[in-house]
């Protein structure tokens, strides 16, 4: 489950169970489900760990996949990347990573 919404069936359950509590913490998990490198399991088999690296085995596979079957996809990232031209999700986060990267060596530089 990447998110549980108030009033579903599953969300009762685990409520019922004392899993899941409408606190600050749930409400920060509903908001950061696109972040792969976090992610909150309510599950008994399956750890937070563990979601982390399928969640992201999936996203690896997934870009793998798209990008075997489509190469000018590849090429085209890397086109919107050095542009700034954003035309996906993926785009967009890359985006953000580079930006991110080079505000952090230009504050290091100072």
């Amino acid at each position: 489950m990447n998110a549980l919404y108030p009033g579903a069936e599953a969300f009762i359950e685990l409520q019922k169970e004392g899993k899941v509590e409408m606190d600050e913490e749930y409400f920060y998990n509903l908001t950061s489900y696109t972040v792969l490198r976090h992610s909150r399991s309510y599950s008994d088999h399956i750890g937070d760990k563990a979601l982390t690296m399928y969640r992201l085995g999936g996203f690896i596979m997934f870009y793998s996949i798209s990008y075997f079957l489509r190469p000018i996809r590849f090429y085209k990232t890397i086109r919107n990347l050095m542009t700034g031209k954003e035309e996906s999700r993926l785009d967009a986060a890359l985006r953000g990573i580079v930006d991110r990267f080079f505000k952090k060596s230009s504050e290091l530089s100072n």
